[in-house]
């Protein structure tokens, strides 16, 4: 069902506070003389960071070539790691194909959940959206092209990080000049096989990150690194650091049906993906008989819906140990159903019997523990996203 890709993306959305910079940011790149690092106007003298003059000339560079490109491909390969009291890492896969001035074609992957991709094109006129899993496939669609790639939200958020999130701005020179400060010019070094210039910064976000372009005529973005601290609710200090790199193939020959995605026979479409899917698809049920699903309890026992039936309300309550807002709204939940005459049971979401009772033992939680390493009970449930609680009737 992607529950762990989702949160991958979760920690990975940034909150985008480069707007007040942006004067500042044009000021400078209007002022500054690339001979002197500094001029003069109407008395007033203003110097420029030579690192930032350096960053300003080549970014301007790289978004005319870009521009200019009839048609590219970039492929970029990302790895990432949250560090902590339980280390997790993983990755995810992204490739664009552009046609200038408007058709594109984007798909993400994630091997935190195989079966679950995004792709997002465009004809020049309609953008469609298709999220597909195992157990769920729904699109979208809306008036658009190459422009509107980032005007959603899931396809933002997924795309953090991966370094073609700044490829598929229409204002990437103006963007990155206004993001970065603190720049560093750490000089010029090996990458891949040719020299690229390599520079560090501190994002808008106050996140720190290192990348490299290439040293050539063509300056394209081979590899972006990022590192930012992340308060996930648990007290605990951590840390995600993400390492991209990208592949170009400049002036790519493109079918002329590129830009198409194949809508599967049993797609819904929807308005937004990411609001469906945070959504969910429980409440279809509601007035329904509980879907029956046989798991084990945390201690190896077997547990099944149906022996509470016409003898006890039931709650369920979804939830994963690395989904910091599921195990912290666990206790409000218990508070809740405490002295009400109910049978509570915690179902966790993908993840093995040592981990999660780990986290129990460490939580002190001592309430029923379900597994549903396989997501039987999820998908039975038309969960979407965590945490979710069901109420059951008799």
């Amino acid at each position: 069902m992607g529950f762990r890709h989702q949160f991958e993306h979760r920690w990975r959305i940034w909150d985008v506070k480069f707007v007040q910079a942006l004067p500042v940011a044009f000021l400078v790149c209007t002022w500054f003389s690339t001979a002197s690092g500094q001029t003069e106007t109407s008395g007033i003298q203003v110097s420029v960071d030579p690192a930032v003059q350096k960053l300003d000339g080549i970014t301007q560079r790289m978004a005319a070539y870009l521009n200019a490109m009839p048609t590219f491909e970039v492929r970029s390969e990302s790895r990432w790691t949250l560090d902590g009291e339980n280390r997790q890492v993983g990755g995810s896969e992204c490739e664009i194909r552009v046609r200038h001035p408007n058709s594109f074609h984007l798909r993400i992957g994630s091997e935190a959940a195989e079966d679950v991709s995004l792709e997002c094109a465009s004809d020049g006129e309609t953008v469609t959206r298709l999220y597909k899993s195992a157990e769920l496939n729904i699109f979208s669609e809306h008036d658009g092209g190459l422009k509107e790639i980032l005007d959603d939200a899931m396809t933002l958020s997924s795309l953090a990080g991966s370094g073609i999130d700044l490829l598929a701005r229409p204002d990437l020179h103006a963007y990155l000049m206004s993001s970065f400060t603190k720049v560093k010019d750490l000089g010029e070094e090996e990458l891949s096989g040719e020299k690229a210039y390599h520079f560090a910064g501190t994002w808008h976000d106050g996140s720190q990150v290192e990348f490299w372009i290439a040293a050539r005529r063509e300056p394209v973005l081979l590899r972006w690194q990022r590192r930012k601290k992340l308060d996930l609710g648990d007290d605990q200090p951590h840390e995600v650091k993400t390492d991209c790199n990208l592949t170009w193939k400049p002036n790519a020959e493109l079918p002329a049906d590129f830009s198409r995605i194949a809508i599967p026979d049993d797609a819904v479409e929807v308005s937004d993906l990411q609001h469906f899917l945070m959504e969910g698809r429980t409440k279809d049920l509601l007035g329904q008989p509980a879907p029956q699903v046989q798991l084990k309890l945390l201690d190896g026992q077997a547990w099944r819906l149906g022996q509470h039936r016409g003898k006890h309300h039931v709650v369920l309550f979804f939830f994963a140990s690395w989904a910091a807002p599921s195990t912290n709204g666990m206790p409000a939940i218990l508070r809740f159903v405490e002295n009400r005459g109910v049978v509570f049971y915690a179902i966790d979401v993908g993840e093995d019997a040592e981990s999660v009772r780990a986290f129990v033992e460490k939580q002190k939680y001592t309430h029923p523990v379900v597994l549903d390493p396989e997501q039987r009970a999820t998908a039975a449930y038309r969960i979407t996203s965590l945490p979710v609680t069901v109420l059951i009737g008799k």
